[in-house]
């Protein structure tokens, strides 16, 4: 079993390869997304999250871009 310290590190691994994108249009798809953020690395995940205000799962609100790896800086991101 992991101890905390190694779960801990694990998360803080992740962190470091996510990205949090905010305003998307409502026509914006996970492949949209894939292909945008491939120039900064190759995209593992994309996870759009619900917005329980409005109980919606589409795309249009936010979301988090999970890279394989981290990106080199996060200023070509903002």
């Amino acid at each position: 079993m992991d101890s905390e310290e190694e779960k801990y590190a694990a998360f803080e691994e992740m962190v470091k390869k996510t990205v949090y994108v905010d305003n998307l249009s409502p026509l914006v798809t996970e492949a949209v997304l894939k292909t945008a953020f491939n120039r900064f690395g190759n995209v593992e995940k994309v996870e759009f999250i619900t917005n329980f205000t409005q109980l919606r799962t589409t795309a249009g609100e936010f979301t988090f871009v999970l890279l394989i790896s981290e990106f080199c800086s996060a200023d070509y991101l903002v």
